[in-house]
């Protein structure tokens, strides 16, 4: 489990990822406002607002390289916890062939299942994934252009526009044991 990291010099800020511990868990969310001392706490999976005080809530942490997801192949299993992955897009450094790592057990990941993007589009906050840079980033709806989405990068702060082709519901997954 990630260490305990909180936000209590500043706070937390507007789409701050944060981990909610309540209801004998912890629940991934965003910082959507603030109430006095509360904060309002956005919880895509399930489309709720819910008010949190600061002690229940620290920064998200992920152990992966923060954000974005690379689909790879199964070369080998390595031991108990390792496996040799072939990615289907990234490349060596000469460009020759498709990139070989030795991954940890926990950053596998199954493919998402297929979700059929909203009638009208994705709405404003909605978690999306955006394929770019040979991989699926993780962002929110923050604005709308024209044709495009506006996505906000909460691991970069950055906002970049879209065309919908290359984006679909974003997805978190739980891994439950075996």
């Amino acid at each position: 489990m990630p260490p305990h990291i909180s936000n209590s010099e500043g706070g937390f800020r507007l789409y701050d990822e944060v981990d909610v511990f309540d209801n004998d868990g912890k629940w991934f969310g965003f910082i959507y406002g603030k109430i006095g001392s509360d904060y309002i706490a956005y919880f895509p999976i399930t489309d709720e607002e819910l008010k949190y005080p600061p002690d229940v809530l620290r920064t998200h942490q992920e152990w992966t390289y923060k954000g974005s997801y690379y689909e790879a192949t199964i070369v080998s299993r390595i031991g108990t916890s390792r496996y040799k992955v072939r990615y289907k897009t990234l490349l060596t450094k000469d460009e020759s062939e498709l990139l070989e790592e030795i991954v940890t057990d926990s950053e596998v990941r199954p493919v998402p299942p297929h979700i059929v993007k909203p009638e009208g589009g994705f709405r404003l906050y909605d978690g999306v994934d955006v394929f770019d840079n040979d991989g699926w980033w993780f962002g929110f709806i923050y604005r709308k252009t024209g044709s495009d989405d506006i996505v906000y990068f909460p691991t970069t702060n950055e906002e970049l526009a879209y065309p919908h082709d290359v984006l679909r519901a974003h997805q978190e997954w739980t891994y439950k044991g075996e």
